[in-house]
């Protein structure tokens, strides 16, 4: 009840909790996010609406180079990408894995993004996989799904 005036300005009712309202320039009154509450899609919403937010799992600054790589495919991009994973990074699995995908991208095309995650996916579903396996698994989907965001505009260049 210490916070019933902000319900009261925003309309909102006790039932809508949690709400998220999203206040910028566009939406000075705040937009109000109408999904299922889970951090990959708030993450979504949020870039559908202009802010500029990694996918869920991977990291920023490799985001944004596989978004560059992915519009020409330019060998420069494998290689910021390499510097990064074998810099300050080298400490992260992930990063290994974008140079990684890029590589397998050159080489087999697009195409290779929905496979491999067709294979990771039955593989997780499908067999017993120690616990450490399971996770990196699930750090190359995650990876993978940036790749995929990038290429339907839903994650920034």
């Amino acid at each position: 009840m210490e916070n019933d005036d902000i319900r009261e300005r925003y309309n909102l009712v006790v039932g809508d909790f949690p709400a998220y309202l999203l206040f910028d320039q566009a939406h000075k009154k705040g937009l109000r996010y109408p999904g299922e509450v889970k951090a990959a899609d708030i993450a979504v919403w949020l870039r559908k609406n202009g802010v500029n937010m990694p996918a869920i799992g991977t990291i920023a600054d490799l985001d944004e180079i596989a978004g560059k790589f992915l519009a020409d495919k330019a060998e420069e991009h494998i290689a910021a990408a390499k510097s990064l994973a074998e810099g300050h990074l080298k400490n992260d699995r992930k990063a290994a894995m974008y140079v990684k995908i890029m590589e397998r991208i050159r080489e087999r095309g697009d195409g290779f993004l929905k496979a491999e995650k067709d294979r990771l996916t039955k593989i997780l579903q499908e067999s017993k996989v120690w616990k450490e396996k399971r996770d990196e698994l699930q750090d190359k989907l995650n990876v993978l799904d940036a790749f995929e965001l990038v290429m339907a505009g839903e994650l920034s260049r």
